[in-house]
């Protein structure tokens, strides 16, 4: 749902986010704040990490992302 809100072309549509009821709005910069890519989203990984171990469902593009830079980062082994 982020994704798709915050693609340049809807972002740029402002008689919508008029339109959009106050409550909405801030529920949307809650996320915004949530997914704010500083320090390697940051607040993201502090967010799960503060949930119970209930099942969580995380953003999969980060795991990736987190996951190809320690195989870059790391010299892999030849014989």
């Amino acid at each position: 749902v982020y994704a798709g809100l915050s693609m340049t072309c809807i972002r740029r549509l402002k008689t919508l986010w008029t339109a959009i009821p106050a409550k909405v709005v801030a529920l949307y910069d809650e996320m915004e704040a949530l997914y704010n890519p500083t320090k390697n989203h940051l607040n993201y990984q502090n967010a799960l990490d503060a949930r119970p171990r209930a099942p969580t469902i995380p953003c999969f593009v980060f795991y990736l992302k987190w996951l190809f830079a320690i195989e870059e980062a790391n010299a892999t082994v030849s014989e």
